[in-house]
C-alpha cells in the first residue's frame, strides 16, 4: 500500500477549459485592429475581465486540488488502522484452519448499494479435529443459509464471527465444503474496504480489504498466512466492466446483467483479493521475459482518465525487467499484472496481480512512477512471500519502499540511492518497526523499514545483501515468511550472527545521534587528526555500527576514506597526515544525525 497523496503535482485545468479560452482569445484578436480606439478599449477591458476570472477560477481550483490532496494524507494518518487484539478477530481455533480454495459469487446492485454473495470454500483442520468452524464476516452482512457439505449446519454470527456447528465427524486426511449464502450493505470501514461510489457521475464500485477487512464483504479466514486459491464471479449491469485477481476466465451474459469470471493459479491471501467494477475502458501492454514468455498488462481508467493512464503507467515493462534482474522472475507469470483505478484516495493498493490507485492521481503528468514502482514491488514482497502476521508488515512496506527507492535511483540518476535515502532519514522514528500495531502504516515502517535494509547492505556488500534477497524470495515465495526467517536467510547467506544489529534497528525505535569534535595537531614529526566521537541518542544506549570517514587537506584537493566501527557511546580515533577537515557518512549508508561540536588546532613538540 502506499500513502502518497502529497507526492503528486495535479494538473486541475481541464483541457475543455483551456480550449475554450482559446477559442474566445481568437475571436478577440481576429476583430480587434477593424474596431474604433473605444471598441478597442472595451474589448481589452473584456479580455482582461475574461483572464482575470480564468485565472481567479485557476487558482481556486489549484489551492482547493492542493487542499484536497493535503486533506486526504492528514486524512490517512490520522485514521490510524488499528489490527485488533489477539484472540479478538483472529480466534485462536482459526489457526487450527487451512483454506484451500475460495469460489466468490457477488451480485452487485449499485442503486441500492446492496450486495448478495454466495462463497463456497473448501478447508482442511490442521492439528486437530475441531467441533466447529469459525470464520470472519462482519455482521452487516445477513446471512440466509449455509451448508457443510451440502447439509445444512447451524451457524450464528457474532463480534465479525461466523461460527458453524458441525454435525457430522471429520478426520485430519478430509477436505470439507463449506456453502454460504448472505447478502447486505457492505461496511466501508478502514482505508475504503468496500465502497459503492461514483466517479464523474459514473458508480465504480471497489474494495481495500488490508489489514482486516474482507469479511466486510465475504466470509473468509482473514489470517494473511492462510493462502488459498480463487475463483471470484463478479455480476453487475452489463454496461460495467469487473475486474477481480488472477485470469480472466470468461464473461457471460444473462438478460440485463454481465458476470466476469476471475481466477487464480496462485495462492492468494484474504486481504489481497478485490473487485473493481465500472464503466472501465482499458488497454493493453506486454512483459516480454527473457525465455520469451509473455505477460499481458492491462490497465482499467475511467474513461476520461485514459489518455492520462496511458502516460501515466507506460513504464510498467521497465520496472518489471529491473526487479526481476534484481530479485528473481516475476512470481505471477501465469498470470497478469494490470492497475485500475478505484476511489481510495490516500495512495495504491497492491492488490494481486490488479493493483487500485486513486482517482485523483491519475493526470497524465508521468509522475506516478515511485507510487507504481511500490506497488509493483508487492508482488515479491508481500503477495508472494506474505507476512506470516502483521507483526511482520515491514516485511511488506519497508521492502517495497526501499524496491521503490532502488527504482528511482536506477531510472533516474540524478540523485543517487544515498541521497534519496537522506530524504527519509530526520522522520522521528519514535516507534519500533516489528509489531507497530496502530501504527503498521506510518513512515517508521515504510522508511525506517527501508533504511534497515540499506543499512543491511552496507553492513554486508552488495553481493551478499541481493543474495539474500533472491535466496529469501526462492525459499518463501507462495507462502509466508516472519521477521524470524529473514533474520535466518540473513544469517545463513553472510555466515554472520546479525542479532545485535537487528535488535538495535529492528526491535528498538530512533536512530543515531552523533556528536563529534576534531582536534588537529601538529608535531615535529607530521600532522594528526584526532576525532572523539559521542552516541547522544537516548532510545538505544550504545549502536553498533560502521563509519565511513572522508579526511582532506585544507583545499580539499586530495581525500582518504576510510571505515572505522563504532561500538561504544564515547570513541576516539587519530588519523595520520596532513588531513584538516573530517566529514563523517559520506554517502548516507547510515540513518543518523551528525552534528560537529568544534574543531581547533594544538602544536606538540617530539611526538
Amino acid at each position: 500500500m502506499t500513502n502518497d497523496s502529497f507526492r503528486n503535482n495535479i494538473n486541475t485545468f481541464s483541457r475543455q477549459d483551456a480550449k475554450t479560452a482559446k477559442v474566445r482569445f481568437r475571436r478577440c484578436k481576429s476583430n480587434f485592429f477593424t474596431r474604433t480606439n473605444s471598441q478597442k478599449e472595451k474589448i481589452i477591458k473584456r479580455v482582461s475581465f475574461v483572464l482575470f476570472v480564468y485565472s481567479f477560477i485557476l487558482s481556486i481550483t489549484i489551492i482547493n486540488n492542493l487542499y484536497s490532496q493535503q486533506t486526504a494524507y492528514e486524512e490517512f494518518l490520522s485514521n490510524k488502522i488499528k489490527i485488533s487484539p489477539e484472540g479478538s478477530y483472529i480466534l485462536n481455533e482459526q489457526y487450527n484452519q487451512d483454506v484451500i480454495h475460495y469460489s466468490i459469487s457477488v451480485k452487485l446492485n449499485t442503486d441500492k448499494k446492496t450486495l448478495t454473495g454466495d462463497v463456497k470454500i473448501s478447508m482442511k483442520f490442521i492439528k486437530q479435529i475441531a467441533p466447529d468452524i469459525v470464520l470472519n464476516l462482519y455482521e452487516n452482512m445477513n446471512v440466509d443459509s449455509v451448508f457443510i457439505n451440502k447439509k445444512t449446519v447451524k451457524a450464528s454470527q457474532n463480534n465479525r464471527h461466523l461460527q458453524l456447528e458441525l454435525n457430522e465427524e471429520f478426520s485430519l486426511q478430509d477436505t470439507f465444503y463449506i456453502h454460504v449464502y448472505y447478502h447486505g450493505t457492505p461496511k466501508n470501514i478502514g482505508y475504503s474496504s468496500f465502497k459503492f461510489g461514483e466517479f464523474n457521475n459514473v458508480p465504480l464500485v471497489g474494495t481495500l480489504n488490508e489489514p482486516e477487512y474482507a469479511s466486510t464483504w465475504f466470509p473468509c479466514n482473514d489470517r494473511p498466512d492462510d493462502k488459498a486459491l480463487l475463483d471470484i464471479f463478479i455480476t453487475n449491469d452489463s454496461s460495467f466492466t469487473s475486474i477481480s485477481n488472477g485470469i480472466l476466465v470468461n464473461v457471460t451474459n444473462t438478460g440485463a446483467d454481465k458476470t466476469y469470471h476471475w481466477k487464480t493459479v496462485y495462492p492468494i491471501s484474504s486481504y489481497l483479493i478485490c473487485l473493481y467494477s465500472s464503466k472501465y475502458e482499458s488497454f493493453t501492454d506486454t512483459y516480454i521475459f527473457p525465455n520469451r514468455d509473455t505477460l499481458p498488462l492491462v490497465f482499467y481508467a475511467t474513461p476520461k482518465h485514459l489518455e492520462y493512464a496511458k502516460k501515466d503507467f507506460k513504464e510498467h515493462p521497465v520496472m518489471l525487467t529491473y526487479f526481476s534482474k534484481l530479485f528473481g522472475e516475476y512470481p505471477f507469470k501465469k498470470e497478469k499484472y494490470g492497475v485500475a483505478e478505484f476511489l481510495w484516495q490516500g495512495g495504491a493498493m497492491e492488490n494481486q496481480t490488479i493493483t487500485g490507485i486513486g482517482t485523483n492521481f491519475v493526470r497524465g503528468t508521468g509522475r506516478l512512477t515511485d507510487v507504481l514502482a511500490h506497488e509493483l514491488a508487492h508482488h515479491w514482497w508481500g503477495n508472494c512471500v506474505g507476512p506470516k502476521s502483521w507483526k511482520d508488515i515491514w516485511l511488506n512496506e519497508g521492502f517495497a519502499t526501499y524496491s521503490e527507492i532502488l527504482f528511482a535511483a536506477y531510472y533516474d540518476s540524478s540523485l543517487s540511492i544515498g541521497e534519496r535515502m537522506y530524504a527519509y532519514h530526520d522522520l522521528g522514528f519514535a516507534k519500533p518497526v516489528y509489531n507497530p500495531a496502530e501504527d503498521m502504516f506510518s513512515s517508521t515502517v515504510y522508511y525506517k523499514g527501508a533504511w534497515i535494509l540499506h543499512m543491511l547492505r552496507y553492513e554486508l556488500g552488495d553481493d551478499i545483501f541481493f543474495r539474500i534477497l533472491r535466496q529469501y524470495f526462492e525459499t518463501y515465495k507462495y507462502s509466508n515468511a516472519s521477521t524470524e526467517d529473514f533474520i535466518a536467510v540473513c544469517e545463513s547467506i553472510s555466515q554472520r550472527e546479525l542479532k545485535y544489529f537487528f535488535n538495535q534497528w529492528l526491535y528498538n525505535a530512533g536512530l543515531i545521534k552523533l556528536n563529534y569534535s576534531a582536534e588537529i595537531i601538529r608535531t615535529d614529526k607530521g600532522n594528526f587528526l584526532k576525532v572523539n566521537v559521542k552516541q547522544t541518542q537516548d532510545e538505544y544506549p550504545i549502536y553498533n555500527f560502521p563509519l565511513d570517514v572522508l579526511l582532506s587537506g585544507e583545499s580539499w584537493d586530495k581525500t582518504e576514506f576510510k571505515t572505522i566501527r563504532i561500538t561504544q557511546r564515547e570513541q576516539s580515533f587519530e588519523f595520520e597526515g596532513g588531513n584538516s577537515s573530517v566529514k563523517f557518512d559520506p554517502f548516507n549508508k547510515l540513518l543518523c544525525t551528525i552534528i560537529e561540536e568544534n574543531t581547533h588546532y594544538r602544536q606538540e613538540q617530539g611526538k
